[in-house]
């Protein structure tokens, strides 16, 4: 780890109130959500075929209210 990621994690550990070793095991289940999503992805594009662009599109249009809404980050 570089010592200016080192810092970063610190003053976000910081901002949030918690301690480093809590943002760490935050920031550890997030990536393990995210790659079990993408596994469970993967999985139904290997049963099903792979998704559409109108799927896709659907996707992206879905995670962007989310995100405006504040719901992801």
């Amino acid at each position: 780890m570089t010592p200016e990621l080192a810092a970063a994690i610190e003053q976000e550990a910081a901002r949030e109130g918690i301690s480093l070793r809590a943002w760490i095991a935050n920031a550890a289940q997030h990536r393990v959500l995210i790659q079990r999503g993408v596994r469970a992805m993967d999985e139904y594009q290997r049963e099903y075929g792979a998704f559409t662009a109108d799927e896709r599109a659907e996707a992206r249009a879905w995670l962007d209210r989310i995100q405006r809404a504040g719901g992801l980050s």
